[in-house]
């Protein structure tokens, strides 16, 4: 896993976004959703070296000194390993949360900080990683990016999904990128897909179902 918090970023668009303006256009919507109190998320589909992690970057730059960037990036070798993908992504924000529920704290803090036993409540870990998401959106937008999700951990996945298919009433927002084939799609029905190839101008993202 990497941790990519929020960087300065120059006036530069990331390679490999030739022919994107429809994904582009749809992720600019989503980050200027957050700052109208309009969240939301959207899933990246596409091959290994078809320009998902250049939207992400390009998505990055857009937001960066107006938002809260927490990024994590999956990594095989870690798929195996419970919460290792949420440990990345929220760890050093626990001291940001002040109103959380006791026990979906505990159980946020179970599994993030190394100390602590692990929880285990998925319900509970997957409740508290919104409520801390929309926590964090009270002092700015926060935009979740996650590349390679398809390598994530299965409880790190269903936390994140649990929180993206709940968004919509806050500033915050999340963009998962992945392999066409992941079946990580299959846990979020109803969330945007959009397909990582050139489209018509004006298409609206599809929506996959199981």
């Amino acid at each position: 896993m990497t941790d990519a918090l929020q960087t300065g970023a120059d006036d530069r668009e990331p390679s490999g976004l030739s022919g994107r303006d429809h994904e582009r256009d749809c992720l600019d919507g989503l980050l200027a959703g957050t700052r109208e109190g309009r969240g939301g998320a959207v899933m990246l589909l596409g091959e290994a070296g078809s320009g998902k992690t250049a939207l992400l970057d390009r998505c990055a730059a857009a937001a960066s000194g107006r938002a809260r960037l927490p990024r994590c990036t999956g990594v095989q070798s870690e798929a195996a390993l419970p919460y290792a993908g949420l440990q990345v992504l929220l760890r050093g924000t626990l001291d940001r949360v002040g109103s959380l529920p006791e026990r979906r704290l505990r159980a946020l803090r179970g599994v993030i900080a190394p100390d602590d036993a692990l929880a285990g409540d998925r319900f509970l870990v997957g409740a508290a990683t919104l409520g801390l998401l929309d926590e964090l959106a009270e002092e700015r937008p926060v935009v979740v990016l996650v590349d390679d999700a398809h390598w994530l951990d299965l409880e790190t996945v269903d936390a994140l999904l649990f929180a993206a298919r709940r968004l919509g009433m806050g500033r915050a927002a999340m963009v998962f990128a992945a392999r066409e084939e992941s079946a990580i799609r299959d846990g979020a029905p109803g969330l945007p897909v959009l397909p990582d190839r050139p489209t018509s101008p004006g298409r609206s993202p599809t929506r996959r179902d199981p």
